[in-house]
């Protein structure tokens, strides 16, 4: 070592004491090591809307934050991703939802002339690398909308599809991408609560089907 530089130490292997003290083996550690590191990252990534909610990893307990550092967190995401009960929950929230909650409405609709508004999402128009389920979602959402439009000529059906928005779950996906979060590079939730005011409100001659709002 280089005289004047500070001596470093490598910090011990996680679980190191156990197996010197004979109360388990490498490969039983190893094993523990993969399944507790699973349930404690999927714990750590929970649904919201049909998206996972990043939580910082400070806020995970120690051991979390340890087993995290010793997988590829980007692949485990991507498998979760792929997994069929993810694509499951992500169409129940955000395909299931909806459906279940217009047809259980569609006579009132029919009855009142009604204006039916699904708040869709940019991915609805264009795929997003690494989120299938969810991309897969908003586009079968922008179909059921399309259809509902076709089939009910006596209602106004519109797909609002905005950007990203400055929300705690944008936070969340910031950080998970490991920028820094401003909301001001983010559209405001009141300014999209303003577009879908604006297309409820139209004139009784326009159909707006459509309204895509991006951040400037």
């Amino acid at each position: 070592m280089t005289q004047g530089m500070p001596r470093t130490t490598k910090p011990p292997l996680f679980g190191a004491d156990l197996i010197a003290r004979g109360l388990i083996t490498p490969d039983a550690l190893g094993r523990s090591i993969t399944r507790q590191t699973n349930e404690l990252c999927y714990e750590a990534l929970r649904w919201r809307t049909g998206f996972f909610q990043f939580r910082r990893t400070a806020e995970l307990p120690p051991i979390a934050r340890q087993a995290a550092l010793q997988i590829n967190v980007d692949r485990m995401l991507l498998e979760g991703y792929r997994r069929v009960d993810e694509w499951r929950a992500t169409m129940q929230v955000n395909v299931l939802g909806p459906v279940a909650l217009t047809l259980s409405l569609l006579p009132a609709l029919r009855s009142a002339g009604g204006h039916v508004v699904f708040v869709n999402s940019g991915s609805g128009i264009n795929a997003s690398p690494g989120l299938a389920s969810y991309s897969g979602s908003k586009f079968a959402l922008r179909g059921f909308a399309d259809s509902l439009r076709n089939d009910e000529p006596s209602l106004r059906v519109t797909s609002v599809h905005p950007g990203r928005i400055a929300t705690e779950m944008q936070e969340g996906l910031i950080a998970y991408e490991g920028r820094d979060y401003d909301p001001e590079q983010f559209l405001s939730p009141e300014t999209v609560a303003k577009v879908i005011a604006d297309a409820v409100n139209a004139p009784p001659d326009a159909h707006i089907h459509e309204v895509i709002v991006r951040p400037r």
